[in-house]
């Protein structure tokens, strides 16, 4: 592998068009940008596009009843769409925060491993200003996971076995299908989870689960992600 291989990054959508506005703002402000961007929309309202500065893939569908199935079966169709020449592929989920060196961290730390991810979540729901540190030290949540094109066919398996759960995050680490070389690393916060916005809501366990700490003024997102990004957060009508 060298660095110069080509980057697809894989976003799914379906029906947060505030939260995919802001999905594109991190993606095109990245140091490293991608080849391609394969974005499989579910949404009754379909993402929009602005000055896109590489090619872009969007796969429309109609949304499944079954929020689980949705989820997979939009991940088994970015997976179909994925161009023979890339050696990199990024998952960029459409309601979270990435840090402007995420892509370029991930494909370097991409030519030692065939998969890598960010463990210890952190989770933080601007609506109710409140935020939760994960405890998932041997895996990697979705949105912080990253891999080499050889592990494509085992992520495809993953989704096939269990269609009707959207953890495909825990079957995908866990899987002995996989037998390359893996990583998780914790050295520094290129991700966070972000919960609550407005728009559909999604299916993870961060958005329903229990242990959220309050964090009133936003002080602790802006420890996260900096003051100027966590001023869009902050003002957010719901």
């Amino acid at each position: 592998m060298d660095n110069t291989g080509k980057v697809a990054v894989i976003t799914l959508t379906r029906d947060r068009p505030l939260a995919f506005g802001r999905c594109e703002f991190y993606l095109k402000r990245q140091t490293q940008l991608p080849d391609y961007w394969i974005i499989a929309d579910s949404g009754k309202v379909k993402c929009q596009l602005y000055d896109i500065l590489f090619e872009v893939k969007v796969i429309d569908k109609e949304p499944h009843k079954d929020k689980a199935k949705d989820f997979t079966g939009n991940l088994l169709n970015a997976i179909s769409q994925v161009p023979d020449d890339v050696e990199y592929i990024i998952i960029f989920e459409d309601d979270d925060w990435y840090h402007p060196t995420y892509i370029e961290t991930c494909v370097a730390r991409l030519q030692t491993y065939d998969l890598i991810g960010i463990p210890y979540a952190i989770y933080y729901n601007v609506k109710y200003r409140s935020y939760r540190k994960n405890e998932n030290e041997n895996r990697a949540s979705f949105c912080e996971t990253a891999f080499n094109k050889s592990v494509l066919g085992v992520l495809k398996h993953c989704c096939e076995a269990k269609r009707d759960s959207a953890f495909v995050d825990s079957r995908l680490w866990s899987s002995k299908k996989f037998t390359g070389a893996k990583a998780l690393f914790a050295d520094k916060r290129l991700v966070v989870g972000i919960k609550g916005l407005p728009g559909f809501n999604g299916i993870g366990i961060g958005h329903r689960a229990p242990g959220y700490r309050k964090d009133p003024d936003f002080n602790y997102l802006r420890k996260l992600i900096g003051k100027e990004d966590s001023l869009w957060y902050e003002t957010i009508k719901f």
